[in-house]
């Protein structure tokens, strides 16, 4: 039993993890069960007053796996639809009873201000008691015993002991031999109901935390996480742990935050100082494509502690990407990286450090590095032609321009035309009216381009060039192609001119 200090005014919450009953009723919303007949113990003719059994009876049965469900069932509808107990003025015992769920109404003829307090209850139970015009209102969704202290214009008045009944009488070695039996063969749905009905029948059991673990393993296993976030919240809110079992919650909460990416990070996070969880965070970290401000702060610091170097190439490669040379160097030194860190000394033309780093990578890499420094030399010489040549299309410079696209695309053709040699090449004949030449080019431009106004594009200019020349069938067929593929653009438009003049 458990001790109480709550004041008469003050209404307890119903609520209990995996409780049936949380339901408090509005006083005198329930139906009222007057026991002026049935509980009585002075005579209203007058003379010796005689006793009146006033026990609730309940109904004994053989509780089983086949029918622990149905009974349960039947004890949630009797206690939330329970009403009012009401014993009369004249009852002058010390013991009540009601089936569970029912308010106990006891009223007091004498006025003053009283006050109750509940001071003994079932240890699992909850149970509200109030004080309204000399009337208390007990109420409780829970079986067994409630002791009532009653002070009345702050002196004592009474004690008495409310006996809670549930509708149907059954043993809990009963009760517990199906908890045990359905855990052991796995049988999840009767764990939950006859686990909930030993809650609300025996909540004084010494048993509930652990059958609340069995639920909580089961419920894992099964993936019904909602179920084993209650089980979790029910061992937390209710009982006090030790080192192991602490433990156990602990990995079975990770498990439980698993199933959801970002509930599992956050877990972790908050959980950072425990054993191995640092370890699971720096792997989720390092199999993302994206790192926040903190995991970089959290990886520095793991690495400062770890020097693993799994860490070191990460952040190496993540600082590449960025743009930051001179961390990106340090980490992939630190996580001897030396592929990368040719790559990196690569693209930011530091050919020397390059040469210097090859020695340290691997053979079955080496030839591969010295072909990309191959590509990239080739690269950086038709950018050079490129660059060279742009430079004298700005110019208005067409025909010394062409000179520098071609020799481009004499170096690496492919590389060239991811450039736009060809339409540089096209757009530079076509001022200095080489319309032949420039509809060739504009033609091997349409064949890479792809972006469908570019196309329209070329698709006219190439058209211009065959009416320049005098083509008009390639010409007409150019544009009447050109408005059907590309209908409602600019170029469409301005190719109507020339076919509405073509014919």
């Amino acid at each position: 039993m458990k001790k109480y200090t709550i004041a008469a005014f003050i209404m307890a919450v119903f609520y209990l993890g995996a409780l049936p009953y949380n339901k408090l009723y509005a006083m005198g919303s329930k139906k009222e069960k007057v026991l002026k007949e049935e509980v009585q113990d002075i005579n209203p003719y007058g003379g010796k007053s005689k006793k009146v059994d006033y026990k609730i009876v309940s109904e004994k049965i053989n509780l089983n796996e086949n029918n622990v469900s149905e009974v349960y069932k039947e004890i949630v509808k009797s206690i939330n639809t329970a009403g009012v107990r009401r014993y009369p003025d004249s009852y002058r015992g010390e013991d009540y009873e009601i089936l569970t769920g029912e308010t106990l109404n006891v009223s007091f003829p004498e006025p003053g201000e009283y006050k109750v307090e509940i001071i003994e209850s079932p240890y699992l139970s909850r149970s509200s008691v109030v004080v309204k015009n000399q009337n208390i209102f007990f109420e409780t969704g829970y079986q067994g015993e409630y002791i009532l202290n009653v002070t009345k214009d702050g002196m004592f008045y009474k004690r008495f002991r409310v006996n809670s009944k549930l509708k149907y009488s059954f043993t809990q070695e009963k009760n517990y031999d199906i908890i045990l039996n359905s855990y052991e063969n796995e049988k999840l749905d009767i764990l939950l109901t006859s686990v909930k009905l030993s809650r609300v029948a025996f909540p004084d059991a010494l048993y509930h935390k652990d059958t609340a673990f069995m639920i909580l393993e089961k419920t894992l296993v099964s993936k019904k996480m909602a179920e084993a976030e209650e089980a979790a919240k029910f061992i937390r809110n209710n009982f006090q742990l030790d080192f192991m079992e602490k433990k156990q919650l602990f990995y079975f909460d990770m498990e439980i935050a698993k199933d959801d990416p970002f509930k599992y990070r956050d877990f972790l996070e908050k959980n950072i100082h425990e054993p191995g969880v640092s370890d699971k965070l720096v792997n989720i970290i390092l199999s993302g494509k994206t790192l926040r401000e903190k995991d970089e702060l959290f990886l520095k610091k793991t690495y400062s502690e770890t020097l693993n170097p799994e860490i070191a190439v990460y952040l190496g490669k993540w600082y590449m990407d960025k743009g930051n040379i001179i961390d990106a160097e340090r980490y992939l030194i630190y996580g001897k990286e030396y592929y990368t860190l040719c790559m990196l000394y690569l693209q930011n033309e530091d050919l020397d450090r390059f040469d210097a780093t090859l020695s340290k990578v691997s053979e079955d890499k080496v030839h591969q590095l010295k072909k990309e420094r191959e590509i990239y030399h080739r690269a950086k010489l038709i950018k050079k032609e490129v660059d060279l040549g742009d430079e004298k299309y700005q110019g208005e410079n067409y025909e010394e321009a062409v000179l520098f696209y071609k020799r481009a695309e004499e170096k690496d053709i492919e590389a060239a035309r991811k450039l736009g040699t060809d339409m540089k090449i096209g757009m530079s004949y076509y001022y200095i009216t080489r319309y032949e030449d420039a509809a060739n080019y504009f033609e091997k431009a349409m064949e890479s381009e792809k972006t469908p106004m570019k196309k329209a594009e070329i698709a006219y200019l190439t058209g211009v060039c065959y009416y320049r020349m005098q083509d008009k069938e390639k010409s007409m067929k150019t544009f009447e192609k050109l408005a059907k593929d590309y209908p409602g653009t600019t170029w469409s438009k301005k190719a109507m001119v020339y076919i509405i003049r073509l014919r």
